[in-house]
């Protein structure tokens, strides 16, 4: 009967063991071999962490046993930096790149990107001026703020238009002349005109009589409306004053002329003065007014008619003013006291001076008349009917 054996060689990594059982009752023997045991306790040697800076290794294996190395390891790949946030190292510009520096956070070594070129983001403009009715304007240059680039020049604005009030009549409008609206720019104070259209007239019916007792005076309103000649005076009286203007219906209307036979053989009249839009006396207007003695106004007087002063014997003076431009026949004939013409006017001649226009005037009177025409004047007066003993003065 075998023992429980003892071990009589120890199994190793590489060789067998032997274990030995001996009979209890004989006390022989009996070897058993015992396998080897392998390499059971193994450690790893050599073994190198891989970092950015080297390359790793996963170690040998040993036996811790018998010491002999098993396996051995396999090479492990760099690992790549650890890299910090990066820090700018130099700024960009508008016009040059930047750079970002980065630092491995194991092994420090660096690496560097390029930062783009910012273009000129910050941009202010200079030299703007707002145009105005006075001047132009200018929309200004762009400059870049941060390098101070001009990059962009500015245009002209033209000037703007004049903003006008609402205007103020400088000159009312009248029946005869246009009237003046003045506008003044609010800005500038520069000022602009428009014409206002002339007032359209009142007028009276043409051809209508009017009575006015108050200048004694009888009136026919002429085509226009707007002017009237005197036909006769309402009363007969010793001294007439033909108006300026007499009032129709409230309508202003001018007297310019006096009809023919107005005062024809009046025999009250002594003194007379015309109007200044008088500007014809018509035929036989004072003929046979003996006591008429004194003519006065008229002095825009143009046509004095046939017979206008016929026979009127006690008028001793007469001017005849610069704007006169004909002078009817027998105009001033058998005015035996006229003693003193006074001739302004300029123009007359053989057509414009009717025959007998001064015969029987007073022998010796005294004809004054423009030096220019003294010569031609005498001449033409006598063909006229004045005596060749008047007087002629400058």
């Amino acid at each position: 009967m075998w023992d429980s054996g003892k071990i009589t060689k120890d199994a190793t990594c590489k060789e067998p063991g032997s274990k030995t059982y001996t009979c209890t009752r004989c006390r022989k023997t009996s070897t058993e071999e015992i396998p080897v045991t392998g390499h059971l306790h193994t450690e790893l040697r050599n073994e190198i962490e891989a970092n950015c800076i080297q390359e790793g290794y996963t170690g040998d294996v040993y036996c811790t046993d018998c010491g002999i190395k098993i396996s051995s390891g396999k090479t492990i790949p760099k690992e790549p930096h650890t890299w910090d946030e990066g820090k700018v190292t130099k700024n960009a510009t508008c016009t040059e790149k930047g750079i970002r520096t980065f630092t491995c956070e194991v092994c420090r070594s660096t690496r560097i990107e390029e930062i783009h070129a910012t273009g000129h983001v910050n941009t202010i403009t200079k030299f703007s001026k707002k145009a105005s009715c006075k001047s132009d304007g200018y929309s200004g240059d762009i400059f870049c703020q941060d390098c101070g680039k001009l990059l962009k020049e500015g245009t002209i604005i033209p000037k703007t238009k004049h903003t006008w009030n609402a205007g103020k009549i400088t000159t009312a409008a009248t029946t005869t002349k246009e009237g003046i609206k003045t506008f003044t720019c609010t800005f500038c104070g520069v000022t602009r005109t428009e014409k206002i259209a002339k007032l359209k007239p009142q007028t009276v019916t043409p051809g209508k009589v009017i009575n006015d007792k108050a200048t004694n005076g009888v009136y026919k309103v002429l085509k226009d409306g707007m002017s009237v000649e005197f036909t006769k005076p309402f009363y007969k009286k010793a001294s007439v004053r033909i108006p300026d203007t007499v009032k129709i219906n409230g309508i202003t209307c001018k007297v310019t002329g006096i009809s023919a036979n107005a005062f024809k053989n009046n025999t009250v009249l002594k003194t007379v003065t015309i109007g200044k839009n008088v500007t014809v006396i018509g035929t036989d207007v004072f003929w046979g007014c003996r006591k008429l003695n004194k003519v006065s106004g008229g002095n825009n007087i143009m046509k004095i008619g046939d017979r206008a002063f016929a026979n009127c014997v006690s008028l001793s003076s007469i001017t005849i003013s610069e704007t006169v431009s004909r002078i009817g026949k027998h105009a001033f004939y058998n005015c035996k006291n006229l003693r003193t013409v006074i001739i302004k006017t300029g123009v007359l001649s053989n057509k414009t001076i009717g025959e007998k226009a001064f015969a029987g005037t007073y022998k010796k009177l005294t004809v004054k008349v423009p030096a220019k025409q003294l010569n031609a004047y005498k001449k033409l007066l006598k063909s006229r009917g004045m005596s060749s003993t008047a007087v002629y003065k400058k």
